[in-house]
């Protein structure tokens, strides 16, 4: 089993989470920007007829724009909870060796007899 790594001061966590919503914010408005570019190019390529390609241009604005807002929905979430510590060893536990005994047979030994001939095509199995 591996150790636990110490959790960061708060001071760290409180900067670690800032950071990240910066990030974030900075993410958002790239990807506004780029909404920005693809309207126009939906703009231009009506202006030339190109219907075709207007369709891609516009479907990759509202992408654009679901990014914008997926970024923005990231930073207002509240941060996941920290992991939680695994529960220390016990020394005096059950061990399966102990167990095993009184854990019944997995199987009835008349099993491959039994399944064969309660099954469709039995006769097909046996070898």
């Amino acid at each position: 089993m591996t150790p636990l790594t110490p959790a960061p001061p708060p001071s760290r966590q409180i900067f670690n989470l800032r950071f990240t919503a910066k990030q974030l914010v900075r993410t958002s408005k790239k990807c506004e920007k780029e909404e920005r570019e693809e309207r126009s190019k939906v703009k231009r390529a009506i202006e030339k007829g190109n219907i075709d390609g207007a369709r891609l241009y516009a479907q990759n604005a509202i992408r654009k724009k679901n990014e914008t807002l997926n970024y923005l929905k990231a930073r207002a979430a509240p941060p996941p909870p920290p992991p939680a510590a695994p529960p220390p060893p016990s020394s005096g536990g059950a061990h399966l060796s102990r167990v095993a005994p009184l854990l019944p047979h997995p199987r009835p030994r008349s099993w491959a007899r039994a399944w064969t001939r309660s099954c469709p095509g039995w006769r097909r199995r046996r070898r």
